[in-house]
C-alpha cells in the first residue's frame, strides 16, 4: 500500500501522525538554543606571554624565539607568525585543514611546558588557546558607583564579580579599564648613596616582609598541628618601618628613611568609556553548551539585584552592547518571514486556482512539514 492510498484510506492515522510531529517540533522549538553565530573554531592557536617592562628586542630573544621554536614540532603546523612588542609575545600558529585543534592546542601546551624553565622567571606563564565563537562575549556594561576608583575595583572582584559568575550558563567575567590597589614604593637616590644602600637590598627587605615560611609542627596525641611564621606587612605603616640594614651600634635604617611608601593606584593602562562617562568595563563570556539569551536575561536580573543591594554606595551600570538583543531580533525575523512566506503562497494560490479549498491545504501543508524540522535541530544539537 502506498503512502497516498495510506493518507486516504487512513486519515485518522495521518492527522495523529502529523499531530505528533507538530507537538514534539513545537517543543524542541522551545528547547533550542539562541546563539548569534553558529559555533565554529578555526585552525588557529594562540600563544601570548606576558614579561612587564621588556624591550622588544628582549621579547624577541628570551620569550617569543625560545616559544615559536617549542610549538613549531607540533603535527599539523602549517604557518607560524609572531608579534614582538614592549612587555607581550604573541605567537599565531596555523593549523592545515584536518588537524584536530584540541590535541594541536595540548601539545602545545605540553611542548611549552618543557622549556618554561629556559623563559625569564619575572614573565607571565604563556596563555595557550584557540579561537572559537564562544570566547565572543554576549554582554558588555559599564560600571560606576560614589567609590574611589580603587574601592570600586574591590567590590567588583570580591563581591560583584563571584555572584555574577554563578549565574547559569557563564564561562567568565572580566573586568577592564580597572586601578588596582598597590603600595607603591619609590627609593631616593640621594639617600641610598649617603647611606650606602643598594636598590637590591631594599627590594630583599621588601620581599622578605612580604612573604610567609613553614615554622614547623605542633604534635598532640590526637592531631599534628602545622605553623607558619607569617612575615607579611599589615598596614603600610608596617611596611615603612621595615627594617633595612641593621647597624653595628644597634642602630636600624628603616624603609621609609631611604624610601617613600604610599598606598595608591596601579598605572592605568586601559580605559573604559561610555557616552564619555568613566567607569570599569565587564564583559560576560558564556560556557560552550549554554543558551546566549538565557545567560544574559539571568545577568542583567542578577545586576538589578546588586543595584538595588548596594543603592548606599551609589552602585549604577549602563549596558553597551547585548548579544541576546540581536539574536531574538534575528530568531523573530526568520520566523516573520516563514509565517509571511506561508500567508503569501496562500494568497497566490486563492489567486490563480480561485479555490479556498487548495488554499487551506497549503495553509497547512507548509507549517505541517516545517516545525517537525525542529526535532532534528533539536536532536543534533543546532541552535
Amino acid at each position: 500500500m502506498s503512502i497516498t492510498e495510506v493518507a486516504i484510506k487512513r486519515p485518522l492515522l495521518i492527522t495523529v501522525i502529523f499531530v505528533t510531529l507538530i507537538l514534539f517540533g513545537f517543543l524542541s522549538y522551545k528547547q533550542l538554543n539562541y546563539n548569534l553565530l553558529p559555533k565554529f573554531e578555526a585552525n588557529v592557536i594562540m600563544v601570548q606571554t606576558t614579561y612587564r617592562g621588556a624591550s622588544p628586542e628582549e621579547i624577541q630573544n628570551t620569550l617569543t624565539k625560545p616559544i615559536e621554536d617549542a610549538v613549531s614540532a607540533i603535527e599539523g603546523v602549517d604557518q607560524i607568525a609572531s608579534t614582538s612588542t614592549e612587555g607581550v609575545s604573541a605567537i599565531t600558529v596555523t593549523l592545515k585543514q584536518g588537524t584536530n585543534v584540541n590535541d594541536a592546542q595540548r601539545d602545545a601546551e605540553r611542548r611549552i611546558d618543557q622549556i618554561r624553565a629556559l623563559l625569564p622567571d619575572d614573565s607571565d606563564d604563556p596563555l595557550v588557546r584557540r579561537f572559537s565563537t564562544d570566547e565572543i562575549p554576549i554582554l558588555r556594561m559599564s560600571i560606576s558607583s560614589d567609590l574611589s576608583p580603587g574601592d570600586l575595583y574591590q567590590l567588583l572582584d570580591d563581591r560583584v564579580a563571584p555572584i555574577i559568575s554563578n549565574v547559569s550558563g557563564v564561562g567568565s567575567v572580566t573586568l577592564i579599564g580597572a586601578q588596582q590597589r598597590e603600595v607603591q614604593v619609590v627609593m631616593d637616590n640621594a639617600k641610598l648613596k649617603a647611606y650606602g644602600i643598594g636598590a637590591a637590598q631594599v627590594a630583599q627587605a621588601v620581599a622578605a616582609n612580604s612573604s610567609t615560611f613553614p615554622a614547623g609542627n605542633v604534635e598532640t596525641r590526637a592531631d599534628r598541628l602545622s605553623i607558619n611564621l607569617d612575615a607579611r606587612a599589615g598596614t603600610v605603616q608596617d611596611l615603612r618601618n621595615t627594617v633595612v640594614r641593621e647597624n653595628a651600634d644597634g642602630s636600624r635604617i628603616l624603609l621609609q628613611d631611604v624610601a617613600s611608601v604610599t598606598d595608591g593606584l596601579s598605572e592605568a593602562t586601559t580605559f573604559n568609556r561610555i557616552n564619555g562617562q568613566p567607569g570599569i568595563g565587564m564583559q560576560i563570556v558564556k560556557q560552550s553548551d549554554a543558551n546566549a539569551v538565557e545567560v544574559s536575561q539571568g545577568v542583567k536580573k542578577r545586576m538589578a539585584e546588586l543595584k538595588t543591594q548596594l543603592a548606599d554606595t551609589g552602585f549604577d551600570y549602563t549596558i553597551a552592547m547585548d548579544q541576546s538583543l540581536y539574536t531574538l531580533s534575528s530568531a523573530n525575523a526568520v520566523m516573520f518571514d516563514l509565517a509571511l512566506a506561508v500567508l503569501i503562497v496562500g494568497a497566490v494560490m486563492l489567486l490563480f486556482l480561485h479555490s479556498l479549498r487548495s488554499s487551506f491545504f497549503v495553509l497547512v501543508a507548509l507549517p505541517s512539514a516545517m516545525i517537525p524540522t525542529f526535532i532534528a535541530m533539536y536532536a543534533l544539537g543546532f541552535s
